[in-house]
């Protein structure tokens, strides 16, 4: 659905993350480094895209390499992960719809 609702409005595009199938439990640690769990990473992110000013792309690099040591593209939210939740569980992916260049101001 997101890709359906996602129309440019000018030249800069927007940008939509969201979840393929299942979403990644906040509360579940990383494959990568079983120390961080999804929202410890999530906060990460949202620092270095709304304090740092680091572009969206530039944000989950660098919140990816802080905690998992490779880049988001390496990780398993891009690739693909199980997500275990109380009532049970499903594959899921993180999705970026848009332009992954842009910065949040």
């Amino acid at each position: 659905m997101p890709d359906a609702w996602h129309h440019p409005v000018d030249l800069n595009y927007d940008c939509f993350i969201g979840f393929k199938d299942a979403s990644m439990p906040l509360t579940q640690p990383s494959q990568h480094n079983t120390a961080i769990t999804y929202d410890v990473w999530l906060l990460r992110f949202i620092y270095y895209a709304a304090y740092s000013h680091l572009s969206v792309l530039g944000s989950l690099n660098s919140a990816s390499l802080d905690h998992f040591g490779r880049v988001f593209t390496q990780t398993e939210l891009y690739n693909g992960f199980t997500a275990y939740w109380p009532a049970g569980s499903g594959w899921g992916q993180m999705k970026i719809y848009g332009n992954w260049y842009i910065r949040l101001y």
